[in-house]
């Protein structure tokens, strides 16, 4: 009996690192395609064009929590908030280059640098009440997705170093990282598996199993199923309530993901047929700028008064806060520092 127990261990252990393997050692990774229009292509506008609509929910999320005073009852608001980060964690994942390589002086640049620039604004603006050197382990205060965005990136970047040079290594090192950034902030362990997810499904696309006939059909009847499952869900989900038949932490995290999932799903099914019948290169260009926005419309967003016409003020601020982009880019200093990008650099 133990002797089984031991093999089960060793079977589940050599499939995990075989599939590590696939994503992360270069001969174990086969591309499908050339840089063509019939090949995979790592930045491409339906990609872009997920993330303009993305970005568009976190805006109009925003305007509705600035313009309604009970907006976690909003039912919009609610829908919204229900995945649309992790929406935005899964899409940061699908971008990142296989076989597995971070370019972390890049990552710092694009998404560090822009996270404490605007942090030190904020700071000396008022805008926020605690010890600056908080928002490290608070980075709810301030634009905590490029903060936690950020760690996950070095995670990642030191697990590949440490695992190409041992395997049991990388696993170690995962593991007190992983650790080490949850006790950081909580809000990094609950993201992480959403960039993960990211990563195996452009593994998926990339290795050419995604485009197999049976691999369509079922993954579409998946997806309804799953957009089926979400009405339901987030009919009960609420930013700070959880529903009452939910008893135990594990239980509501497990909700919350499944939540995620099922309004990702729907996304996605709504927003490629969108995309397929009306590909707006509008969409694409937010979706491009989509760093840029997220991080100067919510001081935007602070120039309007309070008012509960949410959708004049959503329409507003995106327009507005896209003007601004386009007339910092004009400074090459404030490009950086702010939205972390050099001319012509996208994220």
């Amino acid at each position: 009996m133990n002797v089984n127990v031991v093999n089960i261990f060793k079977w589940i252990a050599y499939k995990t690192f075989k599939i590590i393997d696939t994503l992360v050692i270069p001969e174990h990774h086969v591309l499908v395609g050339d840089s063509g229009s019939s090949g995979f292509r790592p930045h491409f506008a339906m990609l872009d064009f997920m993330k303009g609509c993305a970005i568009l929910l976190v805006i109009l999320g925003h305007s509705i929590q600035t313009s309604v005073v009970k907006f976690d009852d909003n039912f919009i608001f609610r829908i919204i908030y229900s995945f649309h980060m992790p929406l935005f964690m899964l899409l940061s994942g699908f971008t990142i280059q296989l076989p597995l390589k971070i370019n972390i002086l890049k990552k710092m640049r694009r998404l560090f640098i822009p996270f404490l620039s605007f942090g030190l604004i904020s700071y000396y603006a008022g805008l926020i009440d605690i010890n600056f050197f908080m928002i490290f382990f608070k980075p709810d205060y301030g634009l905590w997705f490029l903060y936690v965005l950020f760690l996950i990136n070095l995670w990642l970047f030191c697990f590949y170093k440490s695992y190409v040079f041992n395997k049991y290594a990388g696993v170690l090192v995962s593991i007190i990282l992983y650790f080490t950034f949850s006790y950081i902030t909580e809000i990094f362990s609950y993201y992480l598996p959403y960039v993960l997810l990211g990563i195996f499904l452009r593994h998926l696309v990339t290795s050419g199993y995604i485009r197999s006939k049976n691999y369509n059909l079922y993954s579409n009847l998946m997806l309804i199923v799953l957009s089926l499952l979400f009405i339901f869900l987030v009919y009960f989900w609420h930013r700070i309530d959880v529903p009452v038949f939910l008893t135990s932490q594990y239980t509501i995290t497990i909700y919350r993901f499944l939540t995620a999932i099922c309004g990702i799903s729907i996304f996605y099914l709504v927003v490629s047929t969108i995309y397929r019948l009306l590909p707006l290169k509008l969409i694409i260009i937010l979706g491009i700028n989509s760093l840029e926005l997220y991080a100067l419309h919510p001081y935007v967003l602070k120039i309007f008064p309070f008012t509960p016409y949410y959708p004049i003020k959503f329409i507003i601020v995106s327009c507005v806060t896209y003007i601004l982009i386009e007339l910092l880019r004009y400074n090459r200093y404030l490009q950086l520092f702010l939205f972390g990008s050099l001319p012509s650099a996208s994220l």
